[in-house]
């Protein structure tokens, strides 16, 4: 049963629920769009989900525990920390749980076959008996870990790769595209995720962050050894209140009158009149958002444009159903002004402010990656300003100040950033894409 919600109908914001508790919100920056003006048109589309129902049984987990022990693994005691961490998610796996142990440096190794734990204490004492060596065949390790979930694939499971690195990829398949294109395929022909975790200074953060996204998981930037347990324990603590699977946002929109300019916040696919943003897994109590943004192909233009919105997901605590959130949207045409700024929605402006933003601070970090670095001065520069503009005009939230925060942090850093070390530097562009991913993945 789903139960339509208007909200602020006159921003041209719905609200849908399910009775597990996700919340499906669409709405456009405005109501109206203005005859003669360039402004771009965004919709912000967010899925929201409840608390999880205790009551009901969790889906069980199908997942593959995939390690890096090539010998960088050992400075830092990052190897130990990191088997700690494996043996804390097996101790909390249950009897329906499949797991499976890979490691990998020059060469790949199946620790534990893909099935169910039927003697944790073994399994505990095998993955405490890795030893460090040799150089980082992330791919073979990535594949094998693939491998080995498949062999235990069923319905109404979660599937996930947790893919763990501290170096650079430099045996097997090094292409990042390449690299790329296997988590891709791998999650849509076989419904796998993949997480990936990056620890130390030395890894390709680029490289992980993509991978995550295309494998539909999250990435995570683990700065020292010690904090593996707790980010892993974090990813588990995610894969055991999974509360919606296959979770797919499909919009329509007036190809006639619009071009589809980008998506942010997640991947999106186009298709014609169509996008397509998968969202795969929903935690309890997770946000995911995505604004998409359209230019109008005639300015003149005062015709109505009508979008069509629905979020799909297997309902994991009511049978896994499949459910359908499905909402119209409407923007008016009109020529005149008034009617037009009056028709803005305040909070949807915020979150394109936010994701413009993020966006900017992207431009600046990755002038940085290319020694640019007045260019990476001039965009942070005019990130701060169209910040703090935007935030003078529209009002502000917490997000956009983290933000802003960030921004100003990141600009001091670049005043001098061409006498930072090289392992300086390798922190300040770690730590900062990974401050921009968690913004822009509401983390």
């Amino acid at each position: 049963t789903l139960d339509e919600i208007p909200v602020q109908a006159v921003f041209a914001t719905t609200t849908m629920s399910a009775e597990n508790g996700i919340q499906f919100s669409a709405s456009s920056e405005y109501a109206t769009h203005l005859a003669g003006n360039d402004d771009a048109v965004y919709l912000v589309l967010t899925a929201q989900a409840g608390t999880i129902n205790t009551d009901v049984q969790r889906s069980p987990l199908n997942i593959s525990l995939v390690i890096d022990r090539s010998g960088s693994m050992e400075s830092e005691g990052k190897l130990d920390f990191v088997k700690q961490a494996c043996q804390t998610v097996v101790q909390n796996l249950g009897n329906n749980d499949q797991v499976s142990v890979v490691s990998y440096d020059s060469y790949v190794n199946v620790v534990s076959k893909s099935g169910k734990v039927t003697d944790k204490d073994q399994l505990i004492r095998q993955i405490g008996g890795l030893s460090s060596g040799g150089s980082t065949n992330l791919s073979g390790g990535m594949l094998e870990g693939y491998a080995q979930t498949k062999t235990t694939l069923a319905a109404e499971q979660v599937n996930r790769v947790l893919l763990l690195s501290d170096g650079l990829a430099n045996q097997g398949i090094t292409d990042p595209g390449e690299l790329n294109k296997i988590a891709q395929t791998q999650f849509e022909e076989h419904g796998i995720g993949l997480s990936t975790f990056g620890v130390g200074l030395d890894f390709n953060e680029d490289l992980m962050t993509s991978l995550a996204e295309s494998g539909t998981g999250n990435y995570y930037f683990i700065e020292s050894a010690d904090q593996i347990p707790e980010i892993f324990a974090k990813e588990l603590n995610g894969l055991l209140s999974v509360v919606a699977q296959n979770s797919t946002l499909n919009i329509t929109f007036p190809a006639n009158s619009l071009s589809f300019e980008r998506a942010f916040g997640y991947q999106a696919a186009i298709t014609g009149n169509k996008v397509q943003v998968r969202f795969n897994d929903i935690f309890a109590e997770e946000e995911k958002t995505v604004v998409l943004k359209f230019s109008k192909k005639d300015l003149n233009e005062t015709a109505d444009l009508n979008f069509s919105c629905a979020l799909q997901f297997d309902d994991v605590q009511g049978g896994y159903q499949r459910l359908a959130l499905e909402q119209d949207l409407t923007i008016g045409g009109t020529d005149n002004l008034s009617v037009y700024q009056e028709s803005r929605n305040p909070k949807a402006t915020r979150e394109c402010m936010l994701f413009e933003a993020n966006d900017r601070m992207e431009l600046a970090i990755k002038a940085v990656d290319s020694r640019e670095y007045d260019n990476a001065r001039t965009y942070a520069d005019a990130g701060i300003v169209y910040l703090q503009t935007g935030i003078e005009k529209y009002g502000s939230n917490e997000e956009l100040q983290v933000q802003l925060t960030n921004f100003k942090a990141y600009r001091a850093e670049l005043n001098d950033i061409e006498a930072r070390s090289d392992m300086e530097m390798k922190y300040i562009q770690k730590s900062n894409k990974s401050s921009n991913y968690s913004l822009r993945k509401k983390k």
